[in-house]
């Protein structure tokens, strides 16, 4: 069984959001926080966006094989999410994200 490429027209096309927020990362609070918030907080918006885009993904993919690893990989950016957001939380970092 082969894969096949899936081409969508533009009224499917989907853009994903990028994940650098430069009006946050130049801002006064972000400069304030510690390396290791920083760290935090840009691991958790990283995980989400991989997430996001693990989701998409998965929408698209028509092969068995494809359609196992989209599952097994947005579950696992899942997990890596809910580990940085509980980080967050614990350090008063919530509101970051």
């Amino acid at each position: 069984m082969g894969t096949e490429l899936v081409k969508y027209g533009t009224q499917n096309s989907i853009k994903p959001k990028s994940r650098k927020n430069p009006v946050f990362r130049s801002s006064r609070a972000y400069a304030a926080l510690t390396q290791d918030e920083r760290q935090i907080i840009d691991a958790a918006l990283e995980a989400r966006e991989q997430w996001r885009e693990a989701g998409l993904n998965f929408n698209n993919v028509t092969d068995d094989l494809l359609v196992d690893y989209y599952i097994y990989w947005m579950k696992a950016c899942e997990s890596r999410y809910t580990y940085f957001l509980r980080l967050a939380k614990e350090r008063g970092l919530s509101h970051y994200l």
